[in-house]
């Protein structure tokens, strides 16, 4: 082989050469360029845990201030004495009771269910511990749930009406007010909403 076909071959073995090196230097950039973005979504990742942590802090933070001040305004130990004692014979009527001392003592909404889960007995304790930590925490949904247990069906609310006499101690008008409420309770359980109609 002559001398120029050397060089031609020699020429070409550095072409491939370059070549090979080029491809080389393409794929380095590419893993380079890939391991950034990587470190980059990291980074972005961890930049939004810690913000999200912060943002827990800070409620965590405005939850404990909210409590605290509301316990300094409102002593549950003092007014818990204050609630009137549960009557499993009068729910409905209980329920009034207890919602004008409270109204009268202006005891806050989220305390009443606390309140009144200190005197609560019989079946009423149980409906009271059978409900959820949220729905033990509303006053509303419990006193709905009591009283759903205590209702009577529409037929007893109606032999009560009808049995209902009149005593000798009893004066006519105590004697009317408990004929209205068992009157109102027995439409109540009809679902009867107005008497007209």
């Amino acid at each position: 082989m002559g001398r120029v076909a050397k060089q031609i071959l020699a020429g070409d073995s550095e072409v491939k050469e370059g070549d090979e090196f080029e491809k080389r230097s393409e794929e380095s950039e590419e893993v380079k360029l890939k391991e950034l973005d990587v470190k980059l979504e990291l980074e972005h990742m961890q930049l939004q845990q810690t913000i999200r942590l912060r943002e827990l802090e800070i409620e965590e933070l405005r939850i404990r201030s909210t409590q605290q001040s509301m316990s300094k305004e409102f002593d549950l130990a003092r007014n818990s004495r204050l609630v009137p004692p549960f009557n499993e014979k009068e729910v409905e009527e209980y329920f009034t009771l207890f919602e004008r001392v409270a109204d009268a003592l202006k005891w806050p909404e989220e305390f009443r269910p606390l309140l009144l889960q200190t005197v609560l007995v019989g079946k009423a304790q149980s409906v009271y511990a059978s409900l959820s930590v949220a729905q033990s925490s509303n006053y509303k949904t419990v006193k709905e749930a009591i009283l759903r247990t205590y209702e009577l069906v529409p037929e007893a609310y109606r032999q009560q009406f009808h049995k209902l006499r009149k005593s000798e101690s009893q004066t006519h008008g105590v004697f009317a007010r408990e004929q209205q409420i068992l009157f109102e309770r027995w439409c109540k359980s009809q679902d009867i909403k107005d008497l007209e109609g």
